[in-house]
């Protein structure tokens, strides 16, 4: 009974602890002046222009070298893209153009989920068109991320990240478990892409048929 309250005051204090450093915290955070929050809201807003702005430049140097414009960087770059995603190399400056398109007019909406989504959406999709359309057989162990690269470079494979994924989910599940597992993927990751509630649209599919019923009724 005496070490059963020992523990009990223990987790009490704990407890107390928690409570008091979550209370000073927000104690500090509402203690902020009307300037203060006005100058964390104008840097974390001139961050996110900055970033923005940086996504077109990233959008518009694989573009360039899209069509054949060639420079030191923007070779260098080209060439990096290309051996980490592959095929999705054709798709990454529309994603980078939407990801500075949230980040530049989404100010009151949360982009975490939408910025890693677009990211992990490239990946999919480029695994896909690599599991459907890519002929060349890999070996696996080290060589195989080399093979990936050198392959995503020539836009033959979807590079490092997409191939590698492709090819563990072959070994997995075989290429015709594969294909289905990325296009269910590439549909589950459309709603945080575009800050769609899977819930809202069932709920609003549910009311347009109730509707349609009983108008028909």
């Amino acid at each position: 009974m005496a070490q059963r309250s020992a523990v009990s005051r223990k987790d009490g204090e704990k407890r107390r602890q928690t409570t008091t450093k979550s209370r000073s915290k927000a104690q500090q955070a509402t203690s902020k002046s009307p300037k203060e929050l006005r100058a964390e809201k104008r840097d974390y807003l001139l961050v996110r222009l900055v970033s923005s702005v940086i996504f077109v430049f990233l959008a518009l140097f694989l573009l360039l070298s899209m069509f054949g414009v060639h420079a030191v960087f923007l070779d260098f770059f080209s060439q990096v893209t290309r051996g980490l995603v592959g095929y999705g190399y054709w798709i990454l400056p529309v994603a980078f153009l939407y990801m500075a398109w949230v980040l530049f007019f989404m100010h009151k909406e949360p982009i975490g989920r939408r910025m890693i989504a677009t990211v992990l959406m490239v990946l999919a999709v480029s695994a896909l068109v690599h599991t459907i359309f890519c002929r060349i057989t890999f070996q696996s162990g080290f060589s195989l991320v080399k093979s990936l690269w050198n392959t995503g470079t020539e836009i033959a494979s979807g590079g490092v990240l997409p191939g590698l994924i492709a090819q563990e989910l072959q070994a997995l599940i075989s290429k015709g478990g594969t294909i289905p597992v990325l296009i269910l993927l590439i549909f589950i990751l459309i709603f945080p892409m575009f800050h769609i509630s899977a819930a809202k649209v069932i709920h609003g599919r549910a009311e347009k048929r109730r509707q349609t019923l009983s108008e028909l009724d």
